[in-house]
């Protein structure tokens, strides 16, 4: 990422705000594919969303169980009412 990309501003500001980490190495590539667990971490960031973690197995997607690095971050945005799908 350049400066003056348009990007640059919104990117900077979601980075120093704890929204977005980038790469291992401190570089944002924007134009890289982004995972759907990806995309609810930054909504949720983005809105400040409470965390929400089910008790002891109760997670509510099948395909998201509390080892999934994004559990948290997809259980606040469920809660939230912010994504849906199938049911456990």
């Amino acid at each position: 990422m350049q400066p003056a990309d348009y990007f640059a501003g919104p990117v900077t500001y979601l980075a120093c705000r704890g929204v977005i980490s980038g790469y291992a190495d401190g570089s944002f590539r924007p134009y890289q594919p982004t995972t759907r667990g990806q995309q609810v971490k930054i909504v949720v960031g983005g809105f400040a969303l409470p965390a929400a973690t089910p008790p002891g197995g109760g997670y509510t997607f099948a395909d998201v169980p509390e080892a999934a690095p994004f559990y948290p971050y997809i259980e606040a945005a469920a809660r939230a009412g912010v994504v849906s799908g199938y049911t456990c």
